[in-house]
């Protein structure tokens, strides 16, 4: 098995030689990619429902949309195109437009969707013209598993590594971009993309809105599985002349969905809110099975929990206007 240190300086010397400036090179890639994964598409479903949970149906989706993403990045290319701008030297014209990767691309993919994270910034770095360092940590992880075989078969080992271990800070510093879907950090650097999968995520429910429509795919996304993404939202501003349309609507879908001789919620994080209830600062609302709480801010100095949480509940609090939910969130705690 090739090391890290090695792996990475195969990388660097495929970066230095140019491999993947080639339109042709990158359209192979992404044409092996996608028939690589085509081939193992049972497996990986397998794998997806093994590691998440999700019922086939659900990892079938997954697996699907990756495919089509991969699909999407490979139609940016345009070889024709490629050849046309390689010849302008000839006829005395500048590239304005010419772009090239930026050379070693790191990627470290978060648990929810696995396979999403992983194939959507992995394609967007091979159509980019970039070698990738992709992290796969996870030994006990059945995808990360399959992976690990499918895609160095699959694309060219010269531009391509995936590490088994978690990368150092100093092996990260020998990348050119970070791709970090885990990250903690609140500030990021020009060579980073970092998402915060613990951040609070925010939605806003006008007046003027469809509220069927936003309650139910808000509920959706409160409601297993999709309420282990880090885009869930947790936290809902609503105007407040459809407050109680908007939370009715909520608990009568989580109602209408719930499967039949399921049990009620566990308090869980919410333990400690009755009296928070008895001052009159909040009202908590229970959908008839109990998959499903709301809660409503009634004091607009009352913070809901900081942490993201991956529960079957949802905080809601009021506001007169979207200018007055804009300026609710200002310097908050809330992203």
């Amino acid at each position: 098995m090739v090391s890290l240190h090695d792996g990475i300086d195969t990388l660097r010397s495929a970066v230095i030689d140019g491999r993947t400036e080639n339109v042709r090179h990158r359209q192979n890639e992404l044409l092996k990619l996608h028939s690589g994964l085509s081939g193992k598409s049972s497996s990986i479903c397998d794998a997806i429902s093994k590691d998440s949970g999700v019922s086939a149906s659900d990892a079938e989706k997954e697996f699907v949309l990756a495919m089509d993403a991969v699909q999407k990045i490979y139609e940016t290319l345009d070889f024709e195109r490629s050849l046309e701008d390689e010849y302008l030297v000839k006829e005395g014209k500048d590239n304005l437009n010419r772009r090239v990767g930026v050379g070693i691309v790191a990627i470290r993919p978060i648990n929810h969707t696995r396979l999403y994270s992983i194939l959507c910034p992995l394609a967007a770095a091979i159509a980019a013209g970039n070698c990738v360092l992709l992290e796969l940590e996870y030994p006990d992880s059945q995808l990360d598993q399959a992976l690990m075989e499918i895609l160095p078969s699959a694309l060219d080992r010269d531009t391509f590594f995936a590490s088994h271990t978690r990368l150092t800070n100093e092996q990260v510093s020998q990348t050119d971009l970070t791709v970090d879907q885990t990250s903690t950090a609140s500030v990021s650097n020009s060579n980073q993309l970092l998402s915060q999968p613990e951040a609070r995520t925010l939605a806003v429910v006008d007046r003027t809105a469809d509220i069927g429509l936003a309650a139910r795919e808000i509920a959706t996304a409160r409601l297993p599985p999709y309420n282990t993404s880090p885009y869930s939202p947790d936290f809902v501003i609503v105007n407040t002349f459809v407050v109680e349309e908007f939370v009715a609507a909520c608990l009568e879908y989580a109602d209408s969905i719930a499967p039949s001789g399921q049990k009620s919620l566990s308090d869980g994080n919410l333990q400690g809110l009755e009296k928070k209830s008895a001052a009159g600062e909040l009202i908590v609302h229970t959908s008839k099975t109990g998959n499903l709480k709301v809660i409503v801010l009634q004091d607009r100095s009352s913070k809901p929990p900081t942490a993201k949480s991956a529960g079957q509940y949802l905080f809601v609090r009021p506001s007169t206007s979207t200018t007055d939910a804009i300026f609710s969130q200002q310097s908050s705690y809330v992203h």
